[in-house]
C-alpha cells in the first residue's frame, strides 16, 4: 500500500502523451478541410457544380478527422487519468475502486486520496473535464432520434468543427490544472 506521503517516483513513465498527439494531428485536418470545404461550398454557390463532389469529400473528412479529434482527447485524458491513479494509489487499490467510475468521479478519488483536498462540479477543472468527455459521449454514444415524415434532416455525419477546437482546447486545460493539483508533476519526462 502507497501511503499518501510515499509518492512514487514515476521514472521514465509520463502520461500517455501518444493521445495527446493523436488528437491535436486530426484537428489540423479538421482545419484543412473546412477551409476545402468553404473553397468548394463557394464554388458550388456560383454555380460551378464540378466541386460538389470534392465538396461532399471536404465534408466527409472534416467530420471524421473532428471525430477522431474528439475521441483522442477524450483518451488522452482518461487514460491519464487511469495511468495517475494506478501509479499514485496503486494498480489493485485503483483498479478495485476507481477504474470503472466515471471521469469526474475518478478524477475527484485521486485528488482527495493524494492530496486531501476535494475537487467540485463548479471547479476549473471539472469545466475543462467537461468539454472534453461531452461530446466524446455524444460522438460514442449517440442517441437514436426519430424525424417526422417529409422533415428535412441535416445528415452531418460528425461533430462541429467548433467542437473538435474546444475538445482539444479543454484537454489541455484539464493537462494543466491536473498537473497543479497532483503532488507530482505531469507532462515532464523524468
Amino acid at each position: 500500500m502507497i501511503g499518501r506521503h510515499e509518492i512514487p517516483d514515476p521514472g521514465l513513465f509520463m502520461f500517455p502523451s501518444h493521445y495527446v498527439t493523436w488528437a491535436e494531428l486530426p484537428l489540423e485536418l479538421v482545419e484543412e478541410h473546412d477551409r476545402k470545404f468553404a473553397q468548394f461550398n463557394a464554388l458550388t454557390e456560383k454555380g460551378e457544380l464540378g466541386h460538389v463532389g470534392n465538396r461532399i469529400r471536404a465534408a466527409d473528412e472534416r467530420s471524421r478527422n473532428a471525430c477522431a479529434t474528439v475521441l483522442f482527447a477524450a483518451l488522452a485524458v482518461e487514460s491519464t487519468l487511469n495511468f495517475w491513479g494506478a501509479l499514485l494509489l496503486g494498480a489493485d487499490y485503483f483498479k478495485a475502486n476507481l477504474e470503472r467510475s466515471n471521469p469526474f468521479q475518478k478524477l475527484a478519488g485521486i485528488v482527495a486520496i493524494t492530496t486531501n483536498n476535494l475537487v467540485e462540479e463548479n471547479d476549473d477543472i471539472c469545466k475543462a473535464l467537461k468539454q472534453v468527455v461531452g461530446p466524446r459521449n455524444k460522438v460514442a454514444h449517440p442517441k437514436a432520434q426519430v424525424y417526422p415524415p417529409g422533415e428535412f434532416v441535416d445528415l452531418e455525419t460528425g461533430p462541429p468543427v467548433e467542437t473538435a477546437r474546444d475538445s482539444v482546447a479543454g484537454m489541455k486545460k484539464f493537462f494543466e490544472l491536473l498537473g497543479a493539483l497532483l503532488p507530482v508533476t505531469i507532462g515532464k519526462n523524468v
